[in-house]
């Protein structure tokens, strides 16, 4: 796990159930540098429950006629869906996962020196995993949401894409 350093970021609740920073929350993650600006809202960690679920159902379907490691899939998505809590110890790790999915850019520091820098899906998500793992957050949802991520945050990495494009 790289050196990750932030000061604790002052966030306004809203009635929604969405987050907003009240003034720019700035992590460094290795020799990497990211900014949340004042203003941005989140809504801590996206858990598609639903989706999970479904998954989950899906998987014990197929596990019925072909694969049986389907089953064991099926059953961790079913179980995983009611453990990733949407606040909690993992708040700031889905604020940062939320900013970094939408911007798709870092600063990277090279000697002292600041140079813009593209981030992968992998990378956020990995980013993701190690802050959840600094506050704290239980190995098993953490590795859990990671693994979620892995699998289904495609969508949400290319919405924001498309949106960028327009």
């Amino acid at each position: 796990m790289k050196q990750i350093r932030y000061d604790q970021p002052k966030l306004i609740q809203h009635d929604n159930g969405k987050v907003e920073l009240a003034e720019d929350w700035t992590v460094d993650y290795g020799n990497y540098r990211f900014t949340v600006p004042q203003g941005f809202v989140s809504d801590g960690n996206s858990v598609p429950n639903l989706w999970l679920r479904v998954a989950g159902l899906l998987c014990i379907l197929v596990a019925q006629f072909c694969f049986c490691w389907m089953f064991w899939v099926g059953l961790v998505l079913l179980w995983g869906s009611s453990l990733i809590t949407k606040y909690g110890r993992n708040t700031l790790a889905g604020i940062v996962h939320d900013a970094l999915y939408r911007t798709h850019k870092v600063k990277k520091i090279i000697s002292g020196v600041e140079f813009k820098a593209g981030l992968t899906r992998k990378q956020a998500d990995q980013i993701r995993l190690d802050i959840c793992l600094k506050c704290k957050v239980y190995w098993y949802q953490a590795y859990l949401s990671y693994f979620a991520l892995r699998l289904f945050g495609w969508w949400a990495w290319n919405g924001a894409r498309r949106r960028d494009a327009k």
